[in-house]
């Protein structure tokens, strides 16, 4: 997979499948943002992949802080035009008996599961729709501008 040139963000790159992901894809050439709460992974990832020579970036965002997804995002923006591709590989899950789950880990599961990759979806797609609806043969659209531009032209659905 050729990755040469492409901006990629990775939710969850400190540890796990998203570290994976990011070390693989930074591996093909994908120039790579770590976005993740923990400080001290996130930095050795970066570390590790800058003694292999690849280009892992690692900025710190909290998923469940629609202010720190922001600056992520604009953090990002500032060193790239666009992102090219956004992995949301960051996940958080609490075991348990379910009725005996308080509702603050159900407030922070959705948070972390559903609202920070739909804010940070809705925070980098506008530049990536943009060059979708450029048709430049430098910059083709990635599979997800091209979805989210097709979904924007279709009429609003009537109520059954």
């Amino acid at each position: 997979m050729d990755m040469a040139d492409r901006a990629v963000i990775v939710t969850g790159g400190a540890s796990g499948i998203g570290r994976a992901t990011a070390l693989l894809l930074a591996s093909n050439g994908a120039r790579v943002f770590i976005g993740d709460i923990d400080n001290v992974r996130g930095q050795a990832v970066a570390a590790e992949a800058a003694k292999r020579e690849l280009p892992v970036h690692y900025l710190e965002m909290d998923l469940t802080n629609p202010a720190s997804i922001a600056a992520f995002s604009d953090a990002v923006h500032a060193q790239v035009k666009r992102v090219d591709v956004l992995v949301n590989a960051a996940g958080w899950d609490s075991t348990g008996p379910f009725m005996d789950n308080d509702p603050d880990i159900w407030d922070r599961l959705v948070a972390i599961n559903l609202l920070g990759a739909v804010r940070l979806s809705r925070a980098v797609l506008p530049p990536m729709i943009a060059a979708g609806e450029e048709k430049s043969s430098t910059s083709p659209p990635t599979p997800v501008a091209s979805a989210v531009r097709e979904r924007r032209s279709m009429p609003p659905r009537k109520a059954a």
